[in-house]
């Protein structure tokens, strides 16, 4: 694919090569009007200056973007972030790289500017990306690795990514509860990304056809983490606990499984003797509540840290492929 060029920019705004030239260097003498018309254009064709091809093509920067959108109404993901981001750091700090956190709400033009005015080498997003911003950064043509996500509107060959194992956790999970004598166990499934939906429900599937004196059934849940019926759906899901509890419940999402504990104390039973509880998404903090939930703890720090070698390895050249990395078991009170 050709490289678009300043003359490709002059031709489609029928002015002159220098005054596209005078704009990318700043001139005091171009109006604003026209340098307005000329960025937006540049903006446009994703046009990318020779010096910073050539400097990306031959690895003489070293600055790395570490992309996060704020989510100011999560209350968890914050303290993950700041595992990740340490982790990140860590590796591009021995490779002799600098490092740029960027905290915004992106929008599709951001990333051109912010590629462009940091002379940035390589992306590493630590959260969701919609399709177009992927689609931008994959046609800069610029080293990009998302850490603990992926985008499921793209091929899965077309992108690199470092994930905690969703199928891993829920089959650690299952193992422990078999293990502790529960043969009556209903998993409350918060929906995912398709992948993980599937990586999730391979291992409920394989868990029992291995186990034939175990009861596994599934109940899905695609409430949004930020949905404003989310006190509703509490409601339904003590009424749906009330047609009958389980012995256990493994609950993907941290918040069902507190609801739970919540319902199952108001009724009087006692954890873990009338009802075990467990969560996927263990966080150090559930250790201030009772009792201590049992779940499953992502290596953040790891996640990060190997991201960061996938991202400078894709720098220097290489092909990487996605990795998705087991988490470990937090045993609790709730078990």
């Amino acid at each position: 694919m050709k490289r678009t060029s300043i003359y490709d920019v002059a031709k489609n705004l029928n002015i002159s090569a220098s005054t596209v030239s005078r704009v990318l260097n700043n001139d005091k003498r171009i109006s604003e009007a026209t340098k307005k018309k000329v960025l937006q254009e540049l903006k446009r064709i994703k046009y990318m200056p020779n010096q910073y091809a050539k400097n990306l093509k031959n690895m003489e920067n070293k600055n790395i973007g570490i992309f996060y959108t704020n989510h100011v109404h999560e209350k968890i993901t914050p303290i993950h972030m700041n595992e990740k981001i340490c982790g990140i750091c860590s590796e591009i700090e021995k490779a002799g790289y600098n490092a740029s956190l960027f905290i915004r709400d992106y929008k599709e033009e951001d990333i051109w500017d912010i590629v462009m005015k940091n002379n940035l080498c390589g992306i590493l997003s630590l959260d969701r990306f919609d399709i177009e911003m992927s689609k931008n950064i994959m046609e800069y043509k610029i080293p990009h690795v998302q850490v603990n996500w992926h985008n499921d509107a793209l091929p899965p060959d077309s992108y690199v990514s470092v994930e905690n194992d969703a199928g891993q956790a829920i089959h650690i999970l299952l193992e422990h509860l078999y293990q502790q004598g529960y043969r009556e166990i209903e998993v409350l499934y918060h929906h995912d990304t398709p992948l993980n939906d599937e990586r999730a429900f391979h291992a409920i599937d394989s868990f029992k056809k291995g186990k034939k004196d175990i009861s596994i059934i599934v109940t899905k849940s695609e409430i949004d983490f930020i949905n404003p019926q989310k006190k509703e759906y509490q409601k339904q899901l003590q009424r749906h606990l009330e047609q009958g509890l389980k012995r256990a419940y493994l609950c993907t999402y941290y918040e069902h499984a507190y609801w739970l504990l919540d319902f199952a104390m108001k009724k009087g039973l006692r954890i873990p003797d009338d009802i075990a509880v467990v969560t996927q998404n263990y966080d150090d903090i559930f250790s201030l509540f009772h009792p201590i939930m049992t779940g499953t703890k992502q290596l953040l720090y790891e996640i990060g840290s190997m991201a960061a070698k996938k991202l400078l390895s894709v720098i220097q050249g290489n092909q990487e492929t996605t990795v998705f990395v087991t988490p470990e078991l937090y045993i609790g009170e709730s078990s």
